[in-house]
């Protein structure tokens, strides 16, 4: 059998993220319209003599049986070596045979097992241009100047544009017509060298003209050659006298879209309503699948189109979960048609149910199905409609959805690739916990992050709390700022920063909480340090090896776990009898109303007894307040808990103790000192009480003197012991005491101290 024989150059772009180069061996099979392929190619003998490196072309000349025109190509490698991971931009492959049969391919994903969706192995669409790759592009930019009072501009605008490939230069924006005017559109079209995927744009003006302010609401910005549009955001000032002074600014797209129609993919545009969709695969014998899998939304009035759900597993018992975009709000759904396109070795599949959820509506359906999507299985169907069981129908507060920008400082080391997780605070609620994806470049040094999340109704936010997940002692962050936008009102806020996030840098936490500044915010809550005392019990064995932490309320939200690790007094903290002090810093807590204290179980000794915690400004510029316990936490005492809840109403009630302090009868007996007071019980101690009388109208702890006090206290218990003292000033500090009488009225209690010939003091 004869075929023929032509030579293929294979141009590989690999891309400019971090650590996009491979180790790999990497081949190529290409696919023709009439239905042939090549054998699989070994990429081997490139131009460069480390092939596959970062921001690197790679030029390679195969030979290969001539299949025709070109549809199609798979591009792989063997996931070897050190590196393995890559990050593939392009691929140029032309038949040397004939120069006109020139084809493109654009990947711009990883090929990785630890990045992306995992796969190591993809399919591109080959592009041909028969004139060869062009390099110069068309852009249609659409400018959406905002309709704020004074928010047009007379200056001169100018656009950079930056990609994968590279970036323009700054042009200036001007069609020869009065631009940039109050709530007006303008539309330029511009030509300029081939960037590729759009990733960032810097907007500018020259600040010259009478009124040369201005407010940018958004940009459009399509790819006339591609197909694609890219919207950026703004909703800020480029005025030297608003906002923070800056006339230029870095915008990030919120997400590209790409226009072009493909037979097997459904794709929408930026604008639109989110859509949770969880897939459970059943727990049959091959339920699994490796179809493509599709679904067909249908709304009361309207339906979406075909949606396939890509880079799902469909394994068996496996539970995939997608986020999609659908143009109109189809909520709650009438039915949900899925299925497959039958494809791959084992294309049969048991689904077991489909959740729908749309945080917009707050709507959450299940569809069950609990049958075979198979051509050899049951009645041989591969798409079937499924209907909402109505008695799972979840009903929650609808979601809104917000933009997140988080700005990395420009400084060494100040990147991370540690989780960053946000829970965002108003006066209606909290956020639950907004864990933002993790890429290899995102939270990079001197570089802008941009992410969208659905958080339910909180009203105004007055603070972000921010933290890195503590899985990696040397993770460290320097965050300068997040920015986040709610789209409902368009209203955007701040939360400043400034500071690292770090086990080894600053004061140690990776936990910061910044207050809100921005619309319908007069002024920011500042950030106060609170110091908490925490008085570990006076038990046999009370002391802890586990790690203790702490959660502090307020009428509006709380401070979240924090781990209390660094105590400012002792080296080894919760000992037996032992006062360990920590500062917490977190935006102001308007009333203290509880605590939630515990620990992890961890450590050789876990259990722990506590006394109290004592929580108070580092200003002192309000009231101590106390938690009493006395109780254990440990899984072998008392009720068994390692966690508790104290609230003040949980605090003992505060009972009336008559303390009487009779002055020795002897020669210089009385003393000029200020004295003191501490008291034990079972249930607890008291702090250092300095006594004074009620009217302190006379001296106090004369020769042969009675001296009484009254303090309202919470309930010790019976008391074990006390102690007292005086601090020496005067010259007539010295003091011979005859007795202590201590009255407990409402429990009829009577105790009285004496002091002994060798003054050891005894209660009885």
């Amino acid at each position: 059998m004869y075929y023929l024989v032509t030579t293929y150059e294979i141009i590989v772009y690999t891309g400019g993220k971090r650590n996009a180069g491979t180790d790999s061996q990497v081949y190529v099979t290409l696919f023709g319209k009439n239905g042939k392929k090549t054998g699989k190619i070994h990429l081997q003998n490139s131009n460069n003599k480390d092939p596959f490196e970062r921001n690197q072309a790679d030029k390679f000349h195969v030979q290969g049986e001539y299949i025709g025109e070109l549809i199609k190509l798979r591009i792989e490698h063997d996931n070897s070596g050190l590196l393995s991971g890559w990050f593939l931009d392009r691929i140029v492959v032309t038949d040397l045979n004939d120069s006109k049969a020139k084809y493109t391919a654009t990947c711009n994903k990883w090929l990785a097992k630890d990045e992306d969706d995992k796969q190591i192995s993809r399919e591109l669409i080959l592009t041909k241009q028969a004139s060869g790759i062009k390099t110069k592009n068309q852009y249609k930019i659409t400018i959406y100047t905002g309709n704020k009072k004074g928010a047009g501009t007379d200056a001169n605008v100018f656009i950079t544009l930056y990609g994968n490939l590279g970036e323009t230069g700054a042009i200036m924006l001007d069609s020869k017509k009065k631009n940039f005017e109050v709530g007006q559109k303008d539309e330029f079209t511009i030509e300029c060298p081939i960037v590729g995927e759009l990733n960032k744009i810097l907007i500018a003006h020259n600040n010259k003209g009478l009124a040369a302010g201005w407010f940018l609401d958004r940009i459009l910005i399509e790819d006339l050659n591609n197909n694609r549009t890219y919207e950026f955001p703004c909703y800020k000032w480029l005025a030297k006298d608003e906002d923070d002074k800056q006339i230029s600014r870095f915008l990030f797209p919120k997400k590209s879209t790409n226009y072009e129609k493909e037979p097997t993919t459904a794709i929408f545009t930026d604008v639109g309503i989110s859509y949770t969709i969880t897939v459970y695969t059943g727990n049959k014998t091959n339920a699994g699948t490796d179809a493509r899998v599709y679904i067909v939304m249908h709304g009361k009035n309207s339906s979406s189109s075909k949606i396939f759900l890509n880079n799902g597993k469909f394994e068996k018992k496996s539970i995939d979960k997608f986020t999609i975009d659908v143009p109109i709000n189809l909520s709650p759904l009438t039915a949900l048609d899925i299925g497959h396109d039958n494809s791959g070795i084992g294309s049969g599949w048991y689904l077991d149910k489909v959740i729908v959820e749309c945080p917009s509506t707050g709507i959450k359906q299940t569809f069950p199905c609990n049958n075979w999507l198979a051509d050899n299985e049951g009645d041989k169907r591969i798409e079937r409609r499924l209907k909402e069981d109505l008695s799972l129908r979840e009903t929650n507060p609808p979601a809104i959805p917000w933009y997140i920008w988080i700005y990395t400082s420009d400084k060494k080391g100040a990147g991370t690739n540690g989780q960053v997780n946000l829970v965002l605070y108003g006066y209606n609620g909290k956020s639950k916990t907004i864990k933002l994806e993790r890429k290899s470049d995102t939270f990079q040094q001197g570089h802008c992050d941009q992410f969208a999340t659905d958080i339910h109704d909180i009203g105004i936010p007055f603070k972000l709390r921010v933290n890195l997940n503590n899985y990696n002692l040397s993770t460290s962050w320097h965050l300068d700022r997040i920015e986040m936008q709610n789209l409902k009102t368009n209203q955007q806020y701040t939360f400043h920063c400034g500071r690292w996030l770090s086990k080894i840098e600053d004061d140690k936490q990776i936990i910061r909480e910044l207050p809100a500044e921005g619309s319908g915010i007069s002024r920011p809550l500042p950030i106060i340090k609170y110091i908490v005392d925490v008085y570990t019990g006076n038990k046999t064995g009370a002391g802890t090896d586990a790690n203790v932490f702490i959660n502090i309320y307020d009428e509006c939200g709380d401070t979240g776990v924090r781990y209390l690790e660094y105590s400012l007094k002792n080296k080894d903290k919760f000992e037996q009898n032992q006062v360990d002090s920590f500062i917490i810093e977190a935006v102001l807590l308007k009333q203290i109303r509880k605590i939630r204290i515990g620990h992890d179980g961890t450590g050789s000794h876990s259990g722990w007894f506590l006394n109290k915690v004592v929580i108070r400004q580092d200003d002192q510029r309000s009231e101590p307040t106390t938690f009493i316990c006395n109780r254990w936490f440990a899984v072998d005492e008392d009720d068994g808990k390692i966690v508790r809840e104290l609230t003040l109403t949980q605090h003992l009630d505060k009972i009336t103790y008559n303390i009487k302090i009779k002055t020795g009868d002897i020669f210089q007996a009385g003393t000029d000192a200020d004295v003191h007071l501490k008291i034990f019980g079972e249930k607890g101690n008291t702090d250092r009480i300095q006594l004074r009388t009620t009217n302190n109208t006379r001296d106090q702890f004369e020769r042969g003197q009675i001296d009484n006090f009254t303090f309202e206290i919470y309930d010790l218990g019976k008391i074990e012991h006390i102690l007292i003292g005086h601090n020496g000033k005067n010259s007539d500090a010295g003091w011979f005491l005859d007795w202590i009488e201590i009255n407990v009225p409402i429990r009829h209690e009577l105790y009285r101290t004496f002091v002994s010939r060798d003054n050891k003091l005894f209660i009885c």
